[in-house]
């Protein structure tokens, strides 16, 4: 086996690299790459664990992006009443004068 096929493995299987930055380390194309990784036996597993793995850091990720949206929603929300609020007042205030 040669070196790039040895270092590719242990930097997928391993390091759970991308083929991306495989290809970068071992100066083969991405095909290639991917061409050996699929012959390997595991390569179906890592590829399912990469994908439940992928699935979960999406769900934490729309938490997060939810819960900072609501809360510029809410400061949104609250400088409009604000505004208003002295629309509203400076109106009156100039009835009564």
């Amino acid at each position: 086996m040669s070196n790039w096929k040895m270092e590719a493995e242990r930097l997928f299987f391993i390091e759970h690299r991308t083929i991306s930055d495989i290809e970068g380390e071992v100066g083969k194309t991405r095909k290639t790459i991917s061409v050996y990784l699929q012959t390997l036996s595991g390569f179906e597993a890592e590829k399912e664990r990469r994908k439940l793995d992928n699935r979960q850091r999406r769900v934490e990720y729309k938490k997060v992006w939810q819960k900072a949206y609501q809360e510029v929603r809410r400061e949104e929300a609250a400088a409009m009443l604000r505004r208003q609020h002295n629309i509203d007042a400076a109106v009156l205030s100039y009835e009564r004068i």
